[in-house]
């Protein structure tokens, strides 16, 4: 089944590029929906290759593209309170009394669960009142509920654990939900646990369908085949639909949203009290407001074609049709970004590039790189790297990297190593 998952990968982008395929492959995923049960294989099909383009975060869209045998069709936006939601897929049922496991019964559900994923597991939707008229929970043996932690996910998503692993998994909660009466289909409910919000972000670009739009849930989101996939904070949850269909669209949807409430609170509550917490969202705030600003994104690793440099927060620039990249990436004290920054210098001396340091009294030191027609400007500010990459216009781009660096506090929240022993195992 993983083989045809992996032949599977190659029809869907032939697919993107030629729309008047797109109703036959929908027939053939459909059809693979029924295959996967019958083999008992109920992880999510890997809907994009591993090393997916870096992450975009351009915000909630006024409007988010359908794909029909025509092309793309922009749909209207409705806003609520969690977020931008199009109106095809905005939840229509509310949830009845009676659908969900009675409190006696799901606490004793979650009291199963090994302490480390209970949390995990209390954010799925399971109560009476959460889920919606008309679907019901799925039991595996006697439990409505499955966790996992990184040792054993393999036996969850074998095949898919160790690209989890990339990205510090620390566990998983699942269920699975179908229409009362029939569960020919499901809407499989995976809520992955990173070590924090920078590798939620980075596991969610990974597999995230190249083009689609985004929606403004948990951090971010979208919806794809009936599918709906987003991350909040150091939580990135997949609710994949095996059937692409309006109605197990709009339910995927209305619990990927409880889930989000859920998943919001412990974002707020994770910090330390009085302590500046790095966050994605705090990263691109620090991107200077400059003309023609787009295209925000997390690169996870080989920032620039640099193995050494990983971890980057980004966005285009265009001043009057000169253009660039802005670039930041805090380190954990400044002796770590004044190595990265002298690689940096003397990688791009090795690969042909013109070498100049500027007077700056903003930063601790500033460089500009020239080579075949571009030009870099790079400071080092405390444990801060960044500036400038793929300028058109020298003046510019130093300009740009000035102001940058004058902007930038002394010190910048950086993303610390998790703690070993929050590795440790469970079940």
């Amino acid at each position: 089944m993983k083989k045809l998952d992996e032949a599977m990968l190659g029809l869907r982008a032939t697919a993107r590029q030629v729309p008047a395929l797109s109703p036959d492959l929908l027939a053939v995923l459909d059809r693979l929906g029924a295959v996967r049960q019958a083999v008992g294989l109920d992880a999510p099909q890997q809907l994009s290759d591993e090393t997916a383009p870096p992450v975009g975060l351009a915000g909630a869209p006024a409007s988010l593209a359908l794909t029909s045998p025509g092309g793309a069709i922009p749909v209207p936006m409705t806003t609520t309170a969690q977020g931008a939601i199009p109106p095809t897929l905005a939840p229509q049922t509310a949830p009845a009394a009676g659908s969900g496991l009675p409190p006696a019964k799901l606490a004793a559900q979650l009291a199963a669960v090994p302490e480390p994923q209970r949390k995990l597991a209390a954010m799925l939707p399971l109560s009476d009142g959460e889920i919606p008229a008309g679907w019901e929970i799925g039991k595996q043996g006697d439990k409505y509920i499955e966790t996992f932690n990184a040792e054993n996910l393999y036996e969850k998503i074998d095949g898919r654990a160790e690209s989890f692993l990339q990205y510090d998994v620390r566990g998983m909660a699942y269920a699975d939900y179908h229409p009362k009466g029939d569960d020919s289909y499901q809407v499989q409910v995976y809520i992955f646990e990173m070590s924090n919000s920078l590798k939620a972000l980075g596991k969610y670009g990974t597999e995230k369908t190249p083009g689609v739009k985004a929606i403004a849930l948990g951090q971010e989101g979208y919806v794809s085949a009936g599918s709906t996939l987003f991350y909040a904070d150091k939580y990135y949850t997949q609710i994949v639909s095996t059937k692409d269909d309006a109605k197990f669209a709009e339910f995927a949807l209305t619990i990927a949203k409880q889930i989000a409430a859920k998943q919001i609170p412990q974002a707020v509550a994770s910090g330390t009290e009085g302590a500046v917490k790095a966050t994605p969202e705090s990263m691109f705030a620090l991107l200077p407001d400059a003309p023609g600003k787009a295209g925000q994104k997390y690169v996870a690793q080989d920032v620039f074609g640099y193995g050494f440099l990983s971890d980057v927060f980004m966005a285009d620039y265009d001043d009057g049709g000169s253009k660039w990249q802005g670039f930041i990436r805090p380190y954990a004290d400044s002796a770590e970004a004044r190595k990265i920054f002298e690689k940096y210098g003397e990688d791009a001396k090795k690969d042909g590039a013109e070498i100049r340091k500027l007077e700056c009294p903003d930063a601790d030191e500033l460089i500009v790189g020239s080579s075949i027609g571009l030009v870099d400007v790079v400071f080092l500010k405390g444990n801060v790297v960044g500036g400038v990459n793929g300028a058109d216009n020298p003046k510019k781009a130093e300009a740009f990297a000035r102001a940058f660096v004058k902007r930038l506090p002394a010190k910048v929240p950086a993303f610390e190593a998790p703690p070993a022993e929050a590795k440790s195992g469970d079940e």
